[in-house]
């Protein structure tokens, strides 16, 4: 969707703790579009709505004239590829323990019908404390006609393909490799 930046909180700060937000400031190709702000306000108040203990949490959202940004929480964390790289395979145990997690998260969206459609190991984070957290979570109507990266118009995601993706994690995690 965009540049990510760390960022402290004002309020926070002020009264002496540290609190780091992440802040993801909308694509200008994708906020330009003359139906995003009406897309961005239902959409944002739909991902603020999400409580789940296995997704990001979107803590703020907001724009200044027509910047659009999303503030969520910042996890001392690293990314399922960041572990795969450096562990390779995962032992069976930590790879259900994973899949668990995200087919959780999984389940929870699509029962408020929204598709992640872009599971992959860049966007599933492992904290330090073991938790596995999910991120990218776009709601619909935010990419209209989406192109790959040669052009070419992609349809609009569906369950099957998160069902699909989450296949894909579990192959990655336990060969090493990509299926």
């Amino acid at each position: 969707l965009g540049a990510v930046y760390e960022a402290q909180d004002d309020l926070s700060r002020s009264s002496g703790s540290q609190h780091f937000v992440a802040i993801l400031l909308i694509d200008d190709k994708i906020a330009s579009r003359p139906s995003f702000a009406a897309d961005f306000e239902r959409g944002a108040t739909e991902l603020k709505s999400i409580a789940h203990p296995n997704i990001v949490k979107l803590l703020e959202y907001g724009h200044d004239q027509n910047r659009y940004y999303l503030v969520n929480e910042l996890l001392e964390s690293a990314s399922l590829r960041f572990v795969l790289g450096d562990a390779g395979a995962l032992p069976p145990e930590e790879t259900t323990a994973v899949l668990r997690a995200v087919g959780d998260a999984l389940q929870y969206l699509h029962a408020k019908s929204i598709v992640h459609g872009n599971l992959r190991p860049e966007n599933v984070l492992v904290t330090f404390g073991y938790e596995v957290k999910l991120l990218d979570v776009v709601p619909n109507g935010w990419l209209v006609n989406p192109t790959d990266a040669l052009g070419v118009p992609a349809r609009q995601p569906d369950k099957r393909d998160d069902v699909f993706g989450l296949a894909c994690l579990g192959y990655e995690m336990l060969t090493g490799r990509h299926p």
